[in-house]
């Protein structure tokens, strides 16, 4: 045991913990709210079809996934077209040689 009493969190008490009771004092301002209704209650008929239910739901759910799985892949993307050895095969454009505008010269 250590001196002091402090510890690392254990042998606190009950009382001491956070969010517990009134902290202000006076009458708890939950009283009035009433204690939710109980779960409703099944018996085992009940509870084996809706387990039956879910069990048909999970086997139509893994038949369809196997369906799309064995069902042939999409087409592949066409091949994107080389369009440089088209661009180059063009003839360059003339030199520019004069214009009519001189303004168009300093551009």
């Amino acid at each position: 045991m250590n001196a002091g009493g402090r510890g690392k969190g254990r042998g606190r008490g009950r009382d001491r913990g956070r969010g517990r009771g009134n902290p202000g004092g006076g009458p708890d301002p939950n009283a009035n709210i009433p204690p939710p209704p109980p779960p409703p209650q099944f018996n085992v008929a009940q509870l084996m079809a809706m387990q039956t239910q879910i069990l048909h739901g999970i086997t139509a759910t893994m038949a369809n996934l196997q369906t799309q799985q064995n069902q042939a892949p999409p087409p592949p993307p066409p091949q994107p077209r080389d369009k440089h050895r088209e661009f180059m095969s063009h003839k360059p454009p003339p030199p520019y040689s004069h214009s009519t505008d001189p303004l168009q010269l300093d551009d």
